[in-house]
């Protein structure tokens, strides 16, 4: 269990919470600027694929090389562990209302916080 309030965390986060809304906000817009054409195709599953893959891309070019900051992949799931803070931090995907993609059941008892990072309090979105 956390020994630090929320509050605590947010507040030792408070230099990188700029960096993380950043990163959001340029990968929807860069999947606002596909050609109207090709958004046309795509439904919501499609828009939070694309917006997630660009995300992670751009956390791993604002992060990596980093000293306090360790990349972590597990089966697919790429995480970012903020070694001063101690927190993990995971960007997830989201629908075009802004809810979470829907997880299937046997894949959510697989990846809980204990799993991912059991020495480490995880700071998971949503």
């Amino acid at each position: 269990m956390p020994t630090r309030s929320m509050e605590e965390i947010m507040d030792d986060l408070g230099p990188l919470l700029d960096e993380f809304d950043q990163i959001a906000r340029s990968s929807h817009t860069r999947y606002r600027s596909y050609k109207s054409e090709d958004l046309v195709e795509l439904d919501s599953r499609a828009q939070a694929a694309c917006t997630y893959a660009h995300m992670a891309a751009a956390a791993d070019r604002a992060f990596l090389g980093k000293d306090e900051v360790r990349p972590i992949e597990l089966r697919g799931l790429k995480l970012w562990m903020f070694e001063k803070s101690n927190v993990v931090i995971r960007l997830k995907k989201r629908t075009r209302t802004g809810g979470p993609e829907i997880i299937r059941p046997n894949r959510q008892n697989i990846l809980t916080p204990d799993l991912i990072c059991p020495t480490y309090p995880c700071l998971l979105s949503g």
